[in-house]
């Protein structure tokens, strides 16, 4: 994003006063980010599909991808913050547009990475003769993750992703898992090959009704009901932290994304007390 979206996701979308707060914008953070680190895989999640230009931004990618030595993953979505986007002098089309913008998107982004010369002629985008050298690292390419549950990204994900991140609730999962196998089937896909991710923040309490306690004025700012809220994050004991997951992976999630926002210690004490459940 480019501005601080705290108080803004849906169905609360008046966050204007939180748009003073800092924000770096992503893709030069994970850049710099490839500088200093060497196992750790680097990824936006997600990038707005308005923001760039496909061909740029198969440029950018395959460039960070040989800078980090084939650790980029490529996020990306049709973009949702409308206030965003109008402020920046951005072009808002309709969400259909914005998900026929993503597929010629990414179908641009791909060609560039795998072809010596790429062409295409879409509705919105286009690139004749094109060359992109060097390609990136990883082969055929990166890997794209697509991110949001609803059905014109999951007929996206099937046709071209690699990697999915609907973040709900586990009883919600499943069916969205099946929805997907029976999509991949029309492109002759195996969904197996598609990894399925969850986003969860994490509060730690003594237990999960003093989490419900804390988090339920959270879910009066968003107008959520305070248990399903509560149901797509990790909150409570460790052994509730430790429940929770078990039921995304039950419920088809095979990758699941923490933000530990706090400090290094809050990192050091998930790895120790959470993580060493799974592996």
């Amino acid at each position: 994003h480019l501005v601080c979206i705290q108080g803004s996701i849906p169905p609360r979308t008046f966050g204007r006063d939180y748009y003073h707060r800092d924000i770096l914008e992503s893709w030069t953070v994970i850049s710099s980010i490839a500088t200093i680190t060497e196992k750790m895989k680097l990824s936006n999640s997600v990038l707005g599909n308005p923001f760039r230009n496909p061909s740029l931004l198969a440029k950018m990618a395959s460039t960070l991808d040989v800078i980090s030595k084939g650790r980029f993953e490529l996020g990306i979505g049709a973009g949702w913050h409308k206030d965003e986007c109008i402020s920046y002098g951005i072009p808002w089309p309709s969400h259909k547009e914005r998900i026929e913008r993503l597929r010629e998107s990414v179908k641009i982004i791909k060609t560039l990475w795998t072809e010596k010369v790429a062409n295409f002629e879409g509705k919105y985008y286009s690139v004749t003769d094109a060359y992109l050298e060097p390609k990136p690292v990883q082969k055929p390419h990166p890997p794209i993750w697509f991110g949001g549950p609803s059905e014109a990204i999951m007929n996206i994900v099937a046709e071209m992703g690699n990697g999915w991140d609907i973040s709900l609730p586990p009883d919600e999962v499943s069916g969205k898992c099946e929805a997907l196998r029976n999509k991949c089937s029309e492109f002759n896909r195996n969904s197996d090959e598609i990894t399925i991710s969850h986003m969860s923040s994490v509060l730690k309490a003594d237990d999960y009704d003093s989490a419900l306690k804390r988090i339920q004025p959270v879910a009066e700012f968003y107008g959520k009901e305070v248990d399903r809220l509560a149901s797509v994050h990790l909150i409570g004991s460790d052994r509730d932290m430790v429940n929770t997951v078990e039921k995304f992976s039950e419920a088809g999630i095979n990758k699941l994304i923490v933000c530990l926002p706090q400090d290094a210690n809050q990192v050091k004490w998930f790895c120790e007390n959470i993580i060493t459940r799974f592996v």
